[in-house]
């Protein structure tokens, strides 16, 4: 019998998918989740959604070059936009998760960067 490579992708044999994303592939994940940009529009928090994007991103294109394949820091981005889209998020909290990422990923300056701007303008909102 014929050895097959395990499926990595999707496969659909009829039915419909609705998902607010899905991702698919090594070293991919989801952060900024369509419930959490829906918040974050809601409360004109532009900028911050911008920045939270540009964080997945980064992890999205350098996740491979992390210890772990960077499982940790994915968990730790998630945890940002969980609180983000909390009706009053903790400050201290984002900005302590943010550095956590910003030390975990010191080899690799796209994550650095995004997760300090990040910080920045989180830490420039009103709350």
């Amino acid at each position: 019998m014929e050895k097959r490579d395990a499926n990595e992708g999707i496969l659909q044999t009829g039915g419909t998918i609705t998902a607010g994303q899905i991702v698919v592939g090594r070293h991919n994940v989801t952060i900024v989740t369509a419930d959490v940009a829906e918040v974050l529009q809601r409360r004109g928090m532009d900028a911050v959604e911008e920045q939270l994007k540009r964080l997945e991103g980064a992890l999205n294109a350098h996740l491979h070059q992390l210890p772990d394949g960077g499982s940790e820091l994915a968990t730790l981005a998630s945890k940002v936009a969980t609180e983000l889209a909390k009706p009053k998020p903790n400050k201290p909290t984002v900005s302590g998760i943010l550095q956590q990422i910003a030390e975990a990923a010191k080899s690799v300056s796209s994550i650095v960067t995004s997760a300090e701007a990040l910080k920045h303008v989180v830490m420039l909102l009103p709350w």
